[in-house]
């Protein structure tokens, strides 16, 4: 069967021709008879995934199987990352960009585009670094030497360079008063060595040091061992590409995707020799004689001011000489860049926006969000912080990091991973890469070599025969997600200079924004802005993050709407915060000027100064900092920056501006939208526990909608109505389901639910007994046993630490044959985890994901009837069978639990498995709704 055709049975009306002209102003693969575009998809709408290459032991016949085993299931790119080596296999492993290994890399690209797949380029292990990292060119930190504090000297004291890190600066100060430090000059003593000469008296002296981070590579592969770079340095990176250039070489310009820089994870690094004259560059003063104030516990206003300074220098360092320069390497050979931005010193949507293809994670058990509901965690608002800096910057694709972790190993199931993977959706991110797929020989014992922390996208799962049916899921959405443009219309400013100006939760004197010290960034420093993007996340206006160099550097106005990339917004918020870049008021006051509306929260924030540093911060009156916002040369007010007391007063100037609020979410119903010409797409959850089945409101005007089912492929027209402010369309969503839309459907056939809600619903339940089978791996042949009634077959003892497939088989008897109009569903209760359904041996639908229903109308008979159902479970319970057994996973290589400590699943319990019901046929009359 074609995986990619449209099951919708009915014939297209050549009225819908008329009725959906608009069609014309979307891509190609959107057409009249294909609204969706699910007949075409395009390879980028497939998933792709982290392919970890375990001690590079390839070879052409096991490259050749991995490959075409994860093509098959709908993998379609494949993220190349070379990692440390693992036992038990005869293919012996590659030295890392040794000439084999280039090779190798050429003919796994070939072999990948047979297969209609694509190889991208990540490396050997993380961070960026190796073995031919020179030296000096390895990740740098600020060192400096204890024990000088109230040191008394009665005459001059010498100082020279020592056997330790390079002195790089000297300074003294009075006793407990940093603020007072002066530098002493370098001479040059006798031998032509540095010397530093200390005055007589009482002092505290500080020998500041060009130290050395001495991280070396994390889970570094065979042959790419070594030294960590140092990211602020141009001659480091140039260090690190040598090698790669010979294997761009050999691979071609474009053999090779995408090239990803992975999560910045340089331990310790907050340091370069080019820094002092790079920040007098970008600052306009020399950072040398505010060191001893930098490093010291005071909180005084040049503290703070001297530490934002540097903050903010390090993250235009790590962006002019590391960033930039790699990007431009890449699109050199050819290759898109993928840049996961999250744990860099600086501003997220900048940093992502840099990129082609931006990148972030979601990480462990809560995933994107904890229990469907809270949006208050970081896994949503930071993906947030990469899909923004793709719109605004004209970026089509965002793709992630995704199922780092969600349960402990072998404990995910496809509809725990569909449920969750849907925030990512809703986040923006429309390109992901499962984490992870493992490369592994096929005679490596079972379950074969697996990474040591993911959600294994691997064909050692019982589950996976239905990644197919997982991966056209995904590919349906994203193919809708990867056209149009963004559908947001608020843009929410993240005020990072109030993160600079704060020591809360900094380290190395630097501020990270990781997903893992979201509370710091997010919930504590900027705690107002977090609650106005809670707030418009919960009440359905749809935002955008922005930075103060998106709003100085990238915004105009257009047609009365703020242009930026992709994205075309109504209104500006600047929440609650103490401060804005020096330039950003003057740029806020044109952009209203010009006829954007700008609601600001509470009072006007200050503008932090720029050149040499004064002993206060600026403390202007409120009046003076509106004035600054909202008065032009001539002093006349704009009209257009509106002050608000509280996020809770934004709703009606939000409205007043044509923002439009999708009122969906007052029903738990969770959205994202796209823009196609006069045209929205919207991708829809139901986030809630309850069913909705009525008419949903979409901040939209038009006359028709339609509705597509990504899981099975269908779509059609459904009712719609006029009202206030929109349109509402009949929707039916049970609890976790998503549909797609579409306004401007016109008269294409009716929509038909796949699902039905169970409440009040004539039904047959199927009771038993049941006779199971299943092969049994130590026995010969299938066995077989009757349940009277359904339970979790780990409470059988034959079954009890078994993963895989159990078939359950029962009769049941129909009074009558379908009649006209009416439609029939088969709704299985609870299923652990998913199954495959045969009617009157008949091939029904696998359902692999919440609801476990489907309809059977056509399948169904009078009289007997013959329900088999092909349930999977988790791999969990066998992997305990055999750790209990002596055999562990640990001993082939380095594998941990979800605490990072060893790995040990014999003293798990067995997880609930099989069909658990109940079970039962229910009908939809033929006028019920």
């Amino acid at each position: 069967m074609d995986r990619n055709r449209n099951n919708q049975a009915s014939p297209i009306p050549m009225g819908l021709i008329l009725s959906l002209l608009m069609i014309a102003q979307t891509p190609s693969a959107f057409t009249l008879e294909d609204p969706f575009g699910w007949n075409d998809i395009p390879r980028s709408a497939y998933p792709g995934a982290f392919w970890m290459l375990m001690g590079s032991a390839v070879n052409s016949e096991e490259l050749e199987r991995n490959i075409s085993a994860l093509s098959e299931a709908g993998i379609r790119t494949l993220r190349m990352e070379a990692l440390y080596p693992a036992k038990g296999s005869d293919v012996s492993p590659i030295q890392f960009l040794s000439e084999e290994w280039n090779r190798t890399a050429k003919e796994a690209i070939e072999i990948a585009r047979s297969h209609g797949a694509v190889l991208d380029l990540w490396g050997n292990g993380w961070p960026f670094g190796g073995p031919w990292i020179q030296p000096e060119h390895a990740s740098r930190r600020l060192e400096w030497d204890n024990g000088w504090a109230a040191v008394v000297l009665s005459e001059t004291k010498t100082l020279t360079q020592d056997n330790g890190y390079p002195i790089f600066s000297v300074s003294f100060s009075e006793p407990g008063r940093p603020e007072t430090a002066k530098v002493i000059r370098q001479e040059v003593g006798p031998d032509g060595a540095p010397v530093w000469e200390i005055p007589p008296g009482q002092w505290d002296v500080f020998i500041f040091r060009n130290g050395y981070t001495r991280m070396q590579v994390k889970r570094a592969t065979t042959g790419g061992e070594g030294p960590v770079l140092d990211h602020f340095s141009l001659n480091a990176l140039e260090d690190y590409l040598k090698p790669y250039n010979r294997l761009m070489e050999v691979v071609g310009r474009g053999g090779f995707e995408v090239t990803h820089e992975d999560s910045y994870e340089v331990y310790g690094a907050n340091w370069t020799g080019d820094l002092p004259s790079f920040f007098r560059e970008r600052r306009g003063y020399d950072i040398a004689p505010y060191l001893p104030l930098m490093i010291s516990s005071s909180t005084s206003d040049l503290a703070r001011r001297i530490r934002h300074d540097y903050r903010q220098t390090v993250e235009e360092l790590l962006v002019e000489v590391h960033i930039k320069p790699w990007m431009e390497w890449a699109r050199g050979w050819g290759m898109r860049t993928s840049l996961q931005a999250q744990g860099c010193p600086g501003h997220l949507v900048d940093l992502y926006g840099l990129a082609d293809q931006p990148d972030p994670e979601a990480f462990g058990r809560e995933g994107m969000a904890s229990d469907g509901l809270d949006r208050r965690n970081g896994g949503y608002l930071c993906s947030k912080f990469a899909s923004s800096g793709a719109h605004l910057n004209g970026r089509k694709l965002v793709s992630s990091e995704t199922f780092t972790w969600l349960e402990d190993h072998f404990q995910s199931s496809l509809d725990r991973m569909r449920n969750d993977l849907d925030y990512y959706f809703l986040a923006g991110i429309n390109h992901i890469y499962f984490h992870t797929c493992t490369y592994s020989p096929a005679d490596v014992p079972f379950p074969g070599w697996l990474y040591y922390a993911s959600v294994h996208m691997d064909p050692c799962q019982p589950w996976w025969r239905h990644v197919p049916q997982f991966t056209d899921y995904i590919a349906r959405v994203q193919t809708v997600l990867q056209h149009g443009a963004p559908g947001e219309d608020v843009l929410l400013l993240y005020p990072i200079h109030d993160l600079w100006l704060d020591d809360r939760g900094s380290k190395d004197f630097l501020q990270y924004c990781q997903v893992h010290n979201f509370t710091n960034w997010m919930t504590e420093v900027a705690k107002p802005t977090h609650q106005a993007a809670v707030w418009l996340w919960e009440k359905g206006w749809k935002f955008d993050w922005c930075s103060d160099r998106t709003i100085r550097d990238q915004m105009r106005m257009e047609d009365g709407q703020i242009v930026c990339g992709d994205g075309r917004y109504r209104a500006l918020i600047i929440p609650e915060c103490g401060w804005l870049g020096e330039k950003t008021p003057d740029s806020i006051r044109r952009l209203a000027e010009n006829g954007a509306t700008v609601l600001v929260v509470g009072e006007a924030p200050q503008a932090v100064p720029t050149g040499p540093p004064s002993d206060a911060l600026p403390n202007d009156s409120p009046e003076e900092r509106r004035a600054r916002l909202t008065l032009s040369a001539s002093g006349q007010g704009s009209g257009q920056v509106i002050y608000l007391d509280s996020i809770e007063t934004l709703a009606d100037p939000l409205a007043r501006a044509g923002c439009r609020r999708e009122r969906m979410a007052d029903s738990g119903i969770l959205s994202i939208r796209r823009r196609f010409g006069d045209q929205t797409a919207y991708f829809i959850k139901n986030a809630g526990d309850k069913t909705f089945d009525g008419f949903l409101p979409l901040g939209k005007e038009g006359s028709a909608v339609l509705v597509g089912d990504p899981v099975q492929g269908r779509w059609g027209r459904t009712e719609t109505r006029p009202c206030e402010g929109g349109l509402e369309a009949r929707v039916r969503l049970l609890p976790t389901e998503t549909r797609l839309l579409m306004t401007g459907g016109g008269s294409a056939a009716p929509w038909a639910d796949p699902t039905v809600a169970l409440d009040g619903r004539r039904s047959l339940d199927i009771t038993g007994p049941w006779r199971i089978s299943w092969r049994d791996s130590e026995k010969d042949g299938v066995q077989t046993k009757t349940l009277d009634s359904l339970l979790s077959w780990t409470e059988i003892p034959e079954l009890t630490l078994f993963s895989g497939t159990v078939a359950y088989e029962s009769g049941f008897e129909v009074p009558q044959a379908p009649q006209e109009g009416e439609r029939y569903f088969l709704d299985l209760g609870q299923v652990r985890h998913s199954a495959d359904v045969f009617l009157n041996e008949e091939q029904v639908a696998c359902l692999w994901t919440t609801p476990f229903q489907v309809e059977v109308t056509g399948h169904l008979k009078e009289g007997g009837n013959v329900l088999r159902l092909e349930v999977i479970n988790l791999l969990a319970n066998r992997i305990i069978g055999l750790e209990r057994s002596g055999v562990h996973i640990a001993d082939r290589h380095l594998f941990v639990n979800y605490a990072y400590k060893p790995f040990d699943a014999a003293q798990w319990n067995p997880l609930p498995s099989g069909l658990l019901g109940p079970v039962r046929v229910v009908m939809r009359p033929a006028d019920g709704p």
